[in-house]
């Protein structure tokens, strides 16, 4: 894991574990442009969102 982590961080990539996205912010063409977290627009070219299958399963 701290591999992982060492790379992700030589290549500018963000790792935020405890945050909760609150929208995902597409621009005028339609791809992504940011998410917001905590309130701030965090711009981004690619998001991965990680959530436990009892919260995605919209019941």
């Amino acid at each position: 894991m701290g591999r992982l982590i060492l790379a992700a961080n030589q290549l500018d990539v963000m790792l935020d574990t405890g945050s909760t996205a609150e929208a995902i912010n597409l621009g005028s063409d339609g791809r992504l442009s940011s998410v917001r977290v905590s309130g701030n627009d965090v711009k981004c070219d690619e998001v991965v969102l990680a959530t436990p299958p009892a919260e995605s399963a919209g019941s």
